[in-house]
């Protein structure tokens, strides 16, 4: 695997991958540093143990400070054009921290990003809040062992916020677990605004879904190719498990009737196809309370999920339930 941004690479691989291929840069072009199992790439530090790797971003973390002085004035005034650049550049700042290291902060990154253009006094006073969140707990993710890789398991979890008077917001976690054991490692996570309007919860979880389906598929094969070194077509996917808190949803999946709203029912069939040809080992339900991506989808004040996952920076623990699995 090779990532690049701008003139920095960053490379993993078997230890004849990674040095024909440095041996092959350094021909052709100036390479100033060559760092191995602890480095910093584009703010993220990276360190490689012996049985885990730790992706921090302490440092830039710390360099989030509050804003010192806000002008006074009305809660619901606009910001000065000055003031709507500090807000835009703090968005970006904790959008960058909540995509890679910190999770529960997704939710409060988007929901600031869509006030980019219109942003009022009282949100710019948050912004101190949120660095406050910031500065209260780790910065970073661990990935540890799960498991052997024949055990290895997708686990995927969504939830949806549907909004009335707006467009409704999705929120995903894919999971790297195994059969055997019930330790997973974070792999991704996202918050984001559904593009089409739904016009009930269940169209909402629907869409969210659809998309959990596309994005758990796609790292199922990815990783299947990178661990056990097959070509795309011969690629070895592994096991797929999908989790939702809508009963209403899994009941569509499970039914042979036709969905009422007509522009859902191609995306119900597609669930039915994946479990169908096996992309999809299976659709599992979680009781709203259990399910932890719901922090990815609702601001900290109205989430339901567990206080555990808040709390997590490394390793989620799943043990099975009768209707799906539950989590400490």
């Amino acid at each position: 695997m090779v990532i690049t941004h701008v003139d920095d690479f960053s490379i993993a691989g078997t230890k004849e991958f990674v040095n024909e291929l440095t041996e092959k840069v350094q021909s052709v072009l100036t390479v100033s540093k060559v760092e191995k199992d602890k480095f910093r790439f584009t703010d993220i530090d990276i360190q490689k143990a012996r049985d885990e790797i730790v992706i921090s971003m302490e440092d830039y973390a710390n360099s989030i400070e509050e804003i010192p002085e806000i002008h006074k004035a009305k809660l619901d005034d606009p910001l000065t054009k000055q003031e709507n650049k500090v807000y835009r550049k703090y968005a970006g700042k904790i959008s960058w921290l909540a995509a890679n290291t910190r999770p529960d902060l997704s939710i409060t990154a988007l929901l600031m990003s869509m006030k980019n253009n219109e942003a009022k006094i009282r949100d710019l006073k948050r912004v101190n809040q949120v660095v406050k969140r910031i500065h209260s707990k780790p910065n970073k993710v661990v990935f540890s062992r799960v498991g052997n890789k024949t055990d290895l398991v997708i686990f995927g979890l969504g939830d949806a916020s549907y909004l009335t008077d707006d467009k409704s917001i999705g929120g995903n976690l894919i999971l790297l677990g195994s059969k055997n054991m019930y330790d997973a490692v974070p792999i991704f996570w996202k918050s984001k605004t559904m593009r089409k309007v739904c016009h009930s919860a269940k169209a909402a979880e629907t869409r969210n879904l659809s998309k959990l389906v596309d994005d758990s598929v796609f790292f199922a094969a990815q990783l299947g190719q990178l661990i056990f070194g097959k070509a795309i077509k011969d690629s070895v996917n592994l096991p797929v498990r999908l989790f939702t808190d809508s009963r209403p949803l899994l009941e569509l999946i499970g039914s042979t009737k036709q969905v009422e709203e007509r522009l859902l029912r191609n995306t119900i069939t597609d669930f039915k196809e994946k479990l169908e040809d096996n992309s999809v080992e299976s659709y599992s339900w979680l009781e709203t309370k259990e399910m932890i991506a719901d922090i990815l989808t609702k601001p900290l004040e109205d989430q339901v999920a567990s206080l555990a996952f808040r709390e997590m920076t490394s390793i989620v623990r799943l043990q099975p339930i009768a209707d799906g699995y539950e989590h400490e």
